[in-house]
């Protein structure tokens, strides 16, 4: 239980310069798609390079600048990936799409039974506007292997 209010008020603290309801911040679409990633990597436990796609998609007339995104993994899976908070400076122009490559350690759970389960990763994008506070859009994705 103390654990669980330990983390809940961190994430407060550290979202409190964001924007924390959806009516002040745009709606920007971010999705996450894993790449070049053959199966039987995960075959035995250990760490592992993964290969990502992160696009983000910006329909509003203004653009937005990514600061920082964190990935981690929720439940079991294939593989556990947690990332820590990462800097990233890359513009999303207005009414435009930008595609990032991204590379990361995880570490596979191993196993034969182990190496086809999907993935759930929870992403956090930390953005900035040119007018007006910075915002965050959580997104989750799961993942095949």
């Amino acid at each position: 239980m103390r654990a669980s209010f330990a983390v809940a008020a961190v994430l407060l603290i550290a979202l409190s310069g964001y924007a924390s309801s959806s009516s002040d911040s745009p709606k920007i679409d971010v999705r996450l798609t894993q790449t070049s990633t053959p199966a039987d990597t995960f075959f035995f436990r250990g760490p592992i390079s993964l290969q990502y796609q992160l696009s983000i998609a910006n329909p509003t007339g203004e653009p937005v600048t990514l600061r920082r995104l964190e990935l981690s993994t929720l439940g079991p899976g294939a593989y556990f990936l947690r990332t820590g908070a990462t800097p990233i400076t890359r513009t999303i122009r207005a009414n435009g799409t930008t595609t990032i490559t991204l590379s990361a350690w995880g570490r596979a759970s191993g196993g034969d039974l182990r190496m086809e389960e999907p993935v759930t990763i929870r992403g956090l994008a930390y953005f900035d506007r040119p007018h007006g506070k910075g915002f965050v859009r959580q997104f989750i994705e799961t993942l095949r292997p």
